[in-house]
């Protein structure tokens, strides 16, 4: 061994390091010696296991594989790791040269050794090995690199061309666009561009009442230098600061002026290029674009809250009209047959008669009662006090109501309760028409909970259910008035008036209310009212 080793050379160090893959520990640990000896790193594994467990770790440049593994044999080794790593170089190592083997190397090993292997010979076949591992992986670098480098003039050509197309661009936004932010912004970075100035600025008029112009866009971001970073949010605030800076001009100004009415300012500051044609047909175009894109939106808003109100008037006269007829026709009917004599209703039935009467009597009082009260929410004519109240005992009794129903209502009410200020009376409709709610969108049976509490500075109430959540979508608007989730299987009764009632009374007692939901899980309604100062 040590005459082997003194044979050989110790040339400058190699780059990469080794993995020797053979179950005979001696044979292992003398290739690792002899290639330490020689300036190569070499690491031994004595399976296929641990060879490809180490692999990530050492990252060989060239790996010498025995033919015979205890858990797999060489060539599916040398397989694996070519998979794993492409670039490294596999050498096949055996004690039984055939022509089997030599078969069997091809396609998965970069190089054949037999055994035994002469010193020399394995540090100058393993030396080559790490030199083509070196050049294969330079070559991945180096194609990567030209890949990129022709991803980089891909981009660069688009980015030439797209500015080259600018003012195509700019002539499609002004002729087809009807939103005034586009064609302001188109304007704004063709004229930009155009004049290479260092910075500009948009300004419209405010109002048909104003002379003032008023900031609407401006180019460029960071770059610009702070002290020309001088657009002001009204222009004639900076034309008042340039004269008391001794002169100092804001930049060239073209008035955007379409059919006789001055719309706004183009406004440019330290541009190399000046084009007056140019810049007089592009206010031009862009004043008459802007004009038309500002009588659009506002023929379009006006149009959109027409149709709003037309569908919230269909939505009530609907509702209204069936919510308010169904009681009414069921009281019509009983009394009908109550007023004849001779119908021959027994007692019972009659009695029993009249308290449906009383009971779709009382039904639509509620429902014109929900309507007065949504009237007075609509124009602040609602009416609440504003005093100590105590929360658990309102809390109370709107679950003594509710079981008196036979509804599962459980409360739940924290210690040491403080006052709250408030409307007794309509902190108690608040939370029936919340609890009621709850019962109508879960099963029958389902438990609601009632939960009170408070902290520093409010007392809370929460009604929770566990029934199928409400959709994100409704549940942004499911305060406004007339909104029902038409998304249940069950008809939803009612005007749709409740929440938006609850909102209104809340708000008008100084409180907050606030809905959350999960859609299979259920929803949670808070009411929060402040504390009431100590007694």
């Amino acid at each position: 061994m040590s005459a082997l080793v003194g044979q050989a050379t110790r040339p400058e160090l190699a780059t990469g390091a080794v993995l020797v893959v053979d179950d005979d520990e001696a044979i292992r640990e003398t290739a690792v010696e002899i290639l330490a000896e020689s300036g190569i790193e070499a690491v031994g594994a004595a399976s296929a296991a641990q060879a490809l467990a180490l692999r990530p770790e050492v990252a060989p440049g060239v790996a010498l594989v025995d033919q015979r593994l205890p858990d797999a044999t060489g060539v599916r080794l040398g397989a694996d790791l070519k998979q794993q790593d492409g670039d490294m170089t596999v050498l096949l190592v055996t004690g039984y040269a055939s022509l089997e083997n030599a078969i069997a190397a091809v396609g998965h090993f970069d190089g054949y050794l037999t055994k035994p292997v002469p010193p020399a010979e394995l540090v100058r076949v393993v030396r080559s090995g790490l030199e083509h591992a070196r050049l294969r992986r330079e070559n991945r670098a180096l194609v990567e690199k030209l890949r990129r480098a022709n991803l980089r003039l891909e981009q660069s050509v688009a980015e030439r061309t797209a500015e080259l197309t600018g003012l195509v661009r700019l002539a499609e936004a002004l002729a087809v666009s009807s939103d005034s932010q586009t064609v302001i912004h188109a304007c704004l970075e063709t004229a930009s561009e155009v004049t290479d100035a260092l910075y500009a600025g948009l300004y419209l008029a405010e109002d048909e009442t104003t002379s003032a112009l008023a900031l609407r866009a401006r180019t460029p971001g960071s770059s610009l230098p702070e002290r020309l970073d001088c657009v002001p949010r009204n222009l004639s605030d900076r034309r008042e600061a340039g004269a008391a800076d001794g002169g100092e001009r804001f930049g060239d100004a073209v008035p955007l002026t379409a059919g006789g009415e001055d719309v706004g300012a183009l406004v440019f500051g330290g541009a190399t290029r000046r084009r007056p044609m140019f810049l007089s047909t592009l206010a031009a175009s862009t004043a008459v674009a802007i004009q038309n894109a500002q009588r659009l939106e506002r023929e379009r808003e006006t149009v959109a809250q027409l149709s709003e109100l037309s569908r919230m008037k269909s939505t009530f006269l609907a509702t209204v009209s069936h919510e308010l007829r169904t009681p009414l026709a069921a009281v019509l009917g009983l009394a009908e047959l109550l007023a004849r004599g001779e119908s021959g209703v027994s007692p019972e039935r009659r009695a029993e008669m009249t308290a449906q009467i009383l009971d779709q009597a009382q039904l639509l009082s509620a429902m014109i009662e929900d309507l007065l009260d949504a009237t007075r929410v609509e124009f602040g004519g609602l009416r609440v006090r504003s005093e100590r109240i105590d929360v658990a005992r309102i809390a109370e009794r709107v679950h003594d109501t509710f079981h008196a129903r036979g509804h599962p209502l459980r409360t739940r009410i924290g210690l040491d309760l403080p006052a709250a200020l408030g409307d007794e009376a309509r902190l108690g409709q608040v939370l029936t028409n919340l609890a009621g709610n709850a019962f109508k969108h879960t099963r029958p049976g389902t438990t609601v909970e009632l939960v009170v509490g408070s902290d520093d500075h409010e007392v809370h109430v929460a009604v929770i259910d566990h029934g199928n959540g409400i959709d994100p979508e409704f549940l942004a608007r499911i305060f406004q008035p007339f909104t029902q989730e038409t998304a249940s299987d069950a008809r939803q009764e009612g005007l749709g008036l409740g929440l938006y009632i609850v909102h209104g009374l809340v708000d008008a007692m100084g409180g907050t209310v606030e809905a959350t939901s999960t859609l299979g899980v259920g929803s949670r309604f808070t009411v929060r009212l402040p504390r009431a100062p100590e007694a």
